[in-house]
């Protein structure tokens, strides 16, 4: 704790002895997404049985603040960016085989305001976000450079009424919105729930010791926020333990157990 810090809580304690009446009041904290990933899982809500598939995935989520005066930050204007890994993943290998998206306004991220900058009744609201797309145009294979054909493929999606949870002690740790996922003209509505970080929760499945058939299984104890070095967890998990949790089987990933927020134990 630096000198500052100390001094503050001094007189703050000083203070209290003094007059009961007077205290020091904690700052109430900014609308700001935790610095991690989210495991996001996403319940179908409209589209054709082929939108069932998709049960959730791994998203990025940054916050940032306006230029204030003196190119400081102001923290009364706070943004935030989202993006999917599965999206990221698609554009990567597409850069790798030369599948340029032909549209340069394009870009695989939303990204909206905060209508506040503090929490209301612990939420921290984005109504719209930009709609994150990318085009992939037709690479076809190559033999002789043992490139295989990379098809076309036109990815979208369009995030809204996103509400990010936050208090002193929960700081934009869990999230819900909605999100409208298009793929090559198919429309697939979720309702998507969140938590960060992002933890993967996958074991080598004991029956393929020899890794032949490369096969895994969900272990929920990677998910435990306490560590167990009995059992081979150096550290815990780094989940809040106020959160309930377990290891989804189609996910990998340890996700919420409760589809409303806040989902606490």
């Amino acid at each position: 704790m630096n000198t500052l810090s100390k001094a503050a809580l001094t007189s703050c304690a000083a203070a209290t002895l003094i007059v009961s009446t007077y205290g020091c009041d904690q700052p109430r904290p900014k609308c700001a997404a935790a610095r991690s990933g989210f495991a996001a899982q996403y319940v179908k809500v409209a589209g054709p049985v082929s939108c069932d598939a998709l049960k959730g995935e791994h998203l990025g989520i940054t916050t940032y603040q306006a230029v204030g005066k003196d190119e400081k930050p102001n923290l009364d204007v706070s943004s935030i960016a989202i993006q999917s890994e599965s999206l990221g993943s698609l554009g990567d290998a597409a850069d790798a085989i030369g599948s340029v998206d032909p549209d340069p306004e394009h870009v695989p991220y939303g990204y909206g305001f905060f209508n506040t900058a503090e929490p209301s009744s612990d939420f921290c609201a984005v109504p719209s976000l930009t709609v994150a797309r990318k085009d992939f145009p037709l690479v076809k294979a190559n033999p002789e450079e043992k490139k295989k054909e990379f098809p076309a493929s036109s990815v979208s999606y369009a995030w809204s009424n996103f509400k990010l949870f936050v208090t002193a002690q929960k700081l934009g740790t869990q999230f819900a919105a909605d999100l409208v996922l298009t793929t090559d003209g198919v429309e697939c509505g979720y309702r998507v729930i969140a938590m960060a970080p992002y933890v993967d929760c996958n074991t080598p499945d004991p029956a393929d010791a020899k890794g032949v058939k490369q096969l895994n299984i969900p272990d929920y104890s990677k998910c435990l926020p306490e560590a167990d070095v009995a059992a081979g967890r150096a550290t815990g998990s780094g989940i809040d333990p106020d959160f309930p949790t377990k290891c989804d089987t189609d996910l990998f990933a340890c996700v919420l157990t409760k589809d409303v927020l806040p989902a606490l134990k």
